[in-house]
């Protein structure tokens, strides 16, 4: 929510920017938010981290472009234009290539539970996510046996044991 909304200040800030044709307060608020994105970047090592970090870097993209263009900053607007060009071109890759793995949705038949609620979520988050075949997923699935093994074991001590106290 907190990120959400700064996104927003930060692109009515560049917006503001762009009317103004204000170059000096443009250049400090894309130094300002590209110092606050490498802060993200090294505070963070988890997947949400990077993904909210992907969603953050992309957001104001078109607006710093935009206002830089007004603002006579053309190496600005280049590298914006073409930042945002290149996240868009990540997600369509990843789009497609999860569209098109097979492997991912299939592979919950073979692999372990958790393999088989986080892989199709987790391949749609890789550029270029590698083919998983049964064998990949193998020990998943016999630890999955082993464990699901031992708590019908239980149950069914259980039930012997209340068995064996009613007769």
């Amino acid at each position: 929510m907190i990120i959400a909304k700064g996104g927003a200040l930060v692109r009515a800030e560049a917006y503001r920017c762009e009317q103004e044709k204000d170059a000096v307060r443009l250049r400090k608020l894309v130094d300002t938010w590209m110092k606050y994105c490498r802060l993200v970047r090294q505070s963070g090592g988890s997947l949400v981290d990077a993904l909210v970090l992907r969603a953050m870097i992309q957001d104001p993209c078109k607006d710093f472009a935009a206002a830089a263009k007004e603002c006579g900053m053309k190496d600005y607007a280049l590298f914006f234009e073409n930042l945002d060009q290149r996240l868009a071109d990540e997600k369509d890759a990843r789009d497609k290539g999860a569209s098109s793995q097979a492997s991912a949705d299939d592979i919950g038949k073979y692999g372990s539970v958790l393999t088989g609620l986080l892989l199709p979520v987790l391949s749609k988050q890789l550029n270029d996510p590698s083919v998983i075949k049964e064998p990949d997923v193998r020990p998943d699935r016999l630890a999955d046996h082993a464990f699901f093994n031992r708590i019908s074991s239980v149950m069914y001590w259980k039930v012997l044991l209340a068995v064996a106290l009613v007769a």
